[in-house]
């Protein structure tokens, strides 16, 4: 297990990481989290000045959008080899758990900002091109995730 000092220096400038059990599988360069949007109704009477929005019960998750992703050095490759198959087609028989972090750039302290807990299954792979660079064949330019369950903070 790396210290935590050299899971810093192996992120590096990765802003982002994927977390499924416990475990870093997927560092990620840029990340478009899903938004959240709930229903609403607008509840008032006539003749006042406030409407309050009323949940109907319905909500919409959207996809999450991650680039340029790449396997974490201690992972077991389970959330990798999952990508690789999803480069041909959904891998929607696979819903998994996964917790997306967030990592502090600023200065060196690669502290953690934010943790939120998703469910979901990959949906589209975008391979990177292959070069003569070892490093660039594992790297994944376009992951999309199908949201399935509400996020929430850990």
């Amino acid at each position: 297990m790396p210290s935590e000092a050299e899971a810093i220096q192996e992120r590096g400038t990765w802003q982002w990481g994927l977390e499924i059990d416990g475990l870093d599988e997927l560092y990620i360069e840029s990340c478009t989290p899903p938004e959240v949007e709930a229903v609403t109704r607008i509840r008032g009477q006539a003749g006042r000045q406030m409407n309050v929005p009323i949940p109907t019960g319905k909500m919409t998750v959207a996809d999450m959008v991650l680039n340029k992703v790449m396997p974490a050095n201690e992972s077991d490759q389970w959330a990798w080899n999952l990508l690789m198959r999803a480069i041909d087609e959904p891998v929607n028989d696979v819903v998994f758990d996964f917790v997306l972090v967030e990592y502090d750039q600023g200065g060196d302290s690669g502290r953690v900002i934010d943790r939120t807990h998703y469910t979901g299954f990959v949906q589209k792979v975008v391979p990177g091109e292959r070069s003569a660079s070892e490093d660039e064949e594992h790297v994944v330019e376009e992951v999309t995730i199908k949201i399935t369950a509400v996020p929430r903070k850990s």
